[in-house]
């Protein structure tokens, strides 16, 4: 009660990764474009997107801009001081709230994938073309 979670993934993995992954879902390329933040919004304000999801997304990928540059910098730092860089030092990392709260580790991207029962219409790739 009055508890706080992070609900995550089994892993973390790059945007370029995802893509591939689901290419493979969806039998058919996929392709990760790095937008910057302005032209992002102004694209998914153009396909329709209500604002507030507008705002998480573009908020998601600045964080993970963010995330991104302080991994530069603490590698750089760490060489300079003749240490070892850490292996992923992400702002968001896994947590194991999900094994915590149900009992069972969390699904990979790749397992959640798989899980074609649960999916909506639109997650099976049947839904519009972008």
């Amino acid at each position: 009660y009055n508890k706080e979670y992070t609900l995550t993934g089994a892993e973390s993995i790059p945007d370029q990764e995802v893509a591939s992954l689901l290419g493979k879902h969806l039998q058919r390329p996929v392709m990760y474009v790095d937008q910057p933040p302005r032209e992002l919004r102004r694209q998914l304000f153009a396909s329709g997107d209500a604002p507030w999801h507008v705002q998480d997304l573009v908020s998601l990928e600045k964080l993970k801009k963010y995330q991104d540059v302080a991994r530069h910098d603490d590698r750089e730092n760490e060489n300079q001081n003749n240490r070892q860089p850490s292996q992923d030092r992400a702002l968001i990392v896994p947590t194991k709230d999900i094994w915590n709260i149900c009992d069972r580790q969390p699904q990979t991207f790749e397992e959640y994938l798989n899980e074609k029962d649960l999916m909506t219409t639109l997650e099976l790739g049947a839904g519009p073309e972008w």
